[in-house]
């Protein structure tokens, strides 16, 4: 064989090699509800979702409407036998009106996906409404996963309701008295965030539930990161016994840390339990939770300038937790406002908590938002203008120069 032919041959087998890898690391487009639905069949795929999906979308109906699957709504994908291993880019684009109504008679997990392990999640927003009714076990729920285990959720947000009804089996042993055999675990976003890494993403969820449980606005359970991110929902309910509730996240157990994160979460419960503005219950010491805050008017819990009210975190009124200063000047080290965080101030003509540049919020002038700044408004200042006496200097300058400009071509030479 000569050499020319045995080199095309050996280009020949590069390119096919690299071709084939390619095509076979290429995550898998999802256009359809459909194709959403067909990610159970491949746990360990990777996915990238190409548009928004909502209710006027086909295979709606089937898959994810309130009557889908005999009035379940949607199934939630990976279980805590069978995981969802592998990823899905959201590509900036949302998951809309998902429902999923799950009856648990066993310990599990709730969803848009299950259980997630060893996986990954970003750029995804997720809206809609999850509801479990509970009869037995240990059960985690959250809108976009009920379990993360050692996985990363990254520039994600979800919106909408979570909410739990527990029915404690009766022991006629005991006469009758409910048994404590049913707890859960329920979060804006994740119930159980365990080992895993949760950045920059959000909850606006109304997270709800009655009987022995614990409630977060972001997690119901941090055992892993959770770093630039905020939950600005509510939470209520009746909770019994040892129940725990957090603007931010229920119970930070060993080895949870929280940084550069908030919570404006309305916290309004009934009944038994230890209730903070950003963590419920924290197992590690307090220095687990830096640089982090919450709003002691939204939460009722604490007062300005106090870490009293939450097991981490300072406690802020609305004033200070709207004005840039409290994120970069007081802490150490200051929040990163040039590629992570934005906040409108008062020269802008708003006022607004910090909000994540990775996310895009509809406009502050939208009628009708759907993913609007959190706690946006109107800070009562214009815009700042340029000021009058400036814009006389500029209009005079203007004129001295078209006067000098006019006599420099009166006396210039002619050309014969």
């Amino acid at each position: 064989m000569s050499r020319i032919a045995t080199l095309f041959l050996f280009v020949l087998i590069l390119t096919t090699t690299a071709a084939f890898r390619a095509n076979a690391t290429a995550p898998e487009k999802i256009h359809t509800w459909e194709d959403l639905n067909n990610i159970r069949n491949d746990l360990a795929g990777n996915y990238v979702l190409m548009n928004d999906l909502g209710p006027e979308d086909e295979g709606y109906n089937d898959y994810a409407s309130k009557e889908a699957n005999n009035h379940n709504g949607w199934t939630p994908i990976g279980t805590t036998i069978n995981h969802f291993t592998g990823s899905l880019d959201g590509n900036g684009y949302s998951i809309n009106g998902l429902n999923v109504n799950q009856t648990v008679n066993s310990s599990g997990s709730v969803g848009l996906f299950g259980y997630i392990k060893n996986g990954a999640i970003s750029d995804l927003g997720v809206t809609g409404e999850v509801f479990a009714d509970i009869h037995e076990g240990l059960v985690f729920v959250g809108l976009l996963a009920g379990t993360a285990e050692n996985s990363t959720i990254k520039n994600t947000f979800a919106r909408g309701s979570v909410d739990l009804n527990s029915h404690p089996r009766r022991k006629a042993a005991d006469k009758g008295q409910e048994s404590d055999e049913i707890v859960f675990w329920t979060g804006g976003l994740v119930g159980h965030n365990l080992s895993g890494n949760i950045e920059s993403s959000f909850a606006d969820v109304e997270v709800s539930g009655n009987g022995i449980g614990h409630l977060g606005g972001l997690t119901g359970m941090n055992s892993g990161r959770v770093t630039n991110s905020y939950a600005t929902g509510r939470i209520s309910g009746n909770t019994k016994g040892a129940s725990t509730a957090g603007g931010l996240s229920a119970v930070n157990l060993d080895g949870g840390t929280v940084k550069e994160s908030y919570s404006v979460t309305m916290l309004d419960l009934e009944g038994n339990g230890v209730f903070g503005g950003l963590i419920g219950y924290n197992v590690n010491n307090e220095e687990s939770v830096s640089n982090s805050f919450w709003n002691v008017e939204t939460s009722g819990l604490g007062e300005d300038g106090q870490t009293s009210g939450s097991m981490g975190g300072l406690g802020l009124s609305t004033t200070r937790m709207k004005n840039k200063i409290t994120y970069t000047e007081q802490t150490d080290p200051g929040w990163n406002f040039t590629s992570t965080w934005a906040i409108y101030e008062e020269d802008s003509g708003y006022k607004s908590y910090p909000f994540l540049q990775a996310i895009t919020y509809d406009d502050p002038q939208a009628d009708d938002p759907g993913n609007p700044i959190p706690g946006l408004d109107p800070s009562g200042h214009e815009p700042t203008p340029v000021p009058v006496a400036n814009i006389s200097l500029y209009v005079s300058f203007l004129l001295m120069m078209v006067l000098l400009l006019i006599k420099g071509l009166a006396v210039m030479p002619k050309v014969r």
